[in-house]
């Protein structure tokens, strides 16, 4: 399918990896399965993310204007569509990439990861309600 849609230079299956935050440098567009740790480091990144509608998606990317995209399960035809299209429409990606670190700044810090991490370590490792 990506040969014929002309994208054989532009997309790269490569499996699982370990290396994320490397080949995030070297990407120009993310797919997260949902809000979580990705989302974050992706925008971090400068990646534009495209997600499906799950709870806090929607908090941290605005669809199709700032930072990425948004879509419904029943919608994989348009997120490909709307992946594809970016990837042909270099002055509009630029403009994701640029807002996407920007998007982010303050807020979902390393530090506001590790207290909830901690606060949640402790709560099962302690039964403590802390």
């Amino acid at each position: 399918k990506i040969s014929e849609l002309g994208l054989t230079n532009s997309v790269l299956l490569l499996g699982k990896r370990s290396d994320t935050l490397i080949l995030n440098s070297m990407s120009d567009i993310a797919f997260s399965r949902g809000f979580g740790t990705e989302t974050i480091e992706h925008l971090r990144a400068g990646l534009p993310v495209f997600s499906f509608n799950t709870d806090g998606a929607a908090e941290i990317i605005n669809n199709g204007v700032i930072n990425g995209g948004i879509f419904d399960f029943s919608q994989k035809e348009q997120m490909a569509s709307e992946i594809i299209s970016l990837a042909r429409d270099r002055t509009k990606l630029d403009m994701l990439r640029s807002n996407a670190a920007r998007s982010i700044a303050g807020r979902y810090t390393f530090q506001d990861e590790a207290s909830v991490w901690r606060a949640l370590y402790r709560k099962v490792i302690c039964n403590d309600s802390y």
